[in-house]
């Protein structure tokens, strides 16, 4: 049976280019599979980047029958794994091994409660962006973080954010230099929330992005000292 496009193209990178260290797959439907995975897995040892990329479930890059296996196998010899559809990875990395290598990863859509595990198995991580609906809604949602003082870039891309929440994340990642956080949401922001975000910042910090598109301010008093 001939291959999809897209399962081709992989196929045949994985046999002719041994020293393929990126790999991103945008709109490239069922481009792993079986055969793909395994040509590169053979065929490219040094790949050390994969992004599958796709604007609708129709075009999700991993095949319904690809192995997972194969995939965690591949998975564990990346630095860095963005997946945009959480649905395409979930299978895979709920039960992913440890990736000891792994230091930059990148979702979409996932429920933070399923971001636990995988998370828990990238001891070398060091940047994490994450598009979620709703961002820590409850005190619970923040041990997802709670190992991750080795941060150093941290992005989060939300319908929702408590503001609440967000100096007592910071605490935990002193090493962080990269923070951006996004609410497209309505929400009501207290004065004293926003000036203890700005205040909890680490002293390293070299980029900042706050953005709380529809925010109901509850006055315009400036940051002072604690």
């Amino acid at each position: 049976m001939d291959q999809p496009p897209a399962q081709l193209a992989v196929t045949e990178a994985g046999r002719s280019c041994p020293g393929l260290l990126e790999l991103r797959l945008v709109d490239c439907r069922n481009g792993l599979s079986d055969e793909s995975l395994s040509c590169l897995l053979t065929g490219c040892p040094r790949l050390s980047l994969l992004q599958m990329d796709s604007r609708t479930a129709a075009c999700d890059a991993v095949g319904w029958s690809c192995s997972q296996q194969l995939l965690a196998e591949q998975v564990c010899r990346l630095a860095s794994l963005s997946v945009r559809s959480w649905s395409s990875a979930a299978p895979m990395l709920r039960d992913l091994p440890e990736c000891p290598l792994l230091t930059s990863f990148a979702t979409c859509g996932a429920e933070l409660s399923n971001l636990l595990t995988p998370l828990s198995r990238m001891p070398e991580l060091t940047d994490l962006r994450l598009r979620c609906r709703n961002w820590c809604r409850s005190a619970s949602d923040l041990q997802l973080l709670g190992g991750a003082a080795r941060l150093r870039c941290l992005r989060i891309d939300s319908r929702f954010v408590d503001a609440a929440s967000v100096p007592p994340l910071l605490a935990r990642m002193p090493q962080l230099r990269s923070f951006r956080l996004k609410s497209s949401a309505r929400v009501f922001v207290l004065d004293c929330h926003a000036c203890a975000i700005l205040r909890a910042l680490p002293a390293g910090l070299t980029d900042l992005g706050l953005s709380f598109e529809h925010a109901d301010w509850s006055c315009r008093a400036g940051v002072g000292p604690p």
